[in-house]
């Protein structure tokens, strides 16, 4: 018998001698711990230029939010590893004591020894890991500087996919003098 993980990649052998036609219910436990993983973020476009008034202005990557968040994970994976064990440690001592307050006095108690089952339930089902943080965010961010002339500014952003289609869009900014920072975003 063998324990795998959603994804296949974790495989724990399991020797069970016993007798399979003789299942003691009593004994079935139920563990779950849940390591956060991040997976990398694959950007829809693979390159991008951007032409204002007739020049060219090229990209600078300003931070590779990829990289970035592999080296976060693995910086907290001590601190993620012990906050995950010391729950699963609180939530077994918890099932633990009400079952054996459960038959205490050489008594069961249905109520206590149903919590008990409850705990467990509850124990398995509320585990899970956090990625919500890093999941939403984009691949890398880039930037250009781009000098824009007083009055309308046609900026042209030609963005080029995986397939090798490439989109223009054409955004038309109000140069004032002034420094201006427009925000333009290619999450799919």
């Amino acid at each position: 018998m063998f324990f795998t993980d959603a994804a296949g990649g974790l495989v724990i052998p399991f020797n069970y001698d016993g007798d399979r036609n003789r299942v003691n219910t009593k004994s079935v436990e139920s563990l779950r711990v849940a390591f956060p993983k991040y997976v990398a973020q694959t950007p829809y476009y693979s390159s991008a230029s951007i032409s204002v008034n007739n020049q060219d202005a090229s990209l600078v990557k300003a931070e590779d939010i990829n990289e970035l968040a592999f080296k976060t994970l693995q910086q907290r994976a001590l601190k993620e590893m012990s906050g995950i064990l010391s729950r699963l440690a609180v939530k077994k001592i918890a099932e633990y004591s009400i079952r054996a307050a459960a038959k205490s006095d050489g008594k069961t108690n249905g109520l206590l020894e149903g919590l008990g089952y409850g705990i467990q339930l509850y124990s398995l089902l509320s585990e899970k890991a956090d990625t919500r943080n890093w999941q939403s965010l984009p691949a890398y961010i880039s930037y250009a500087r781009i000098p824009l002339q007083k009055g309308d500014n046609q900026v042209h952003i030609t963005l080029k996919n995986a397939q090798g289609a490439t989109e223009t869009k054409t955004i038309t900014i109000q140069g004032n003098g002034r420094l201006q920072f427009y925000n333009y975003a290619t999450l799919r």
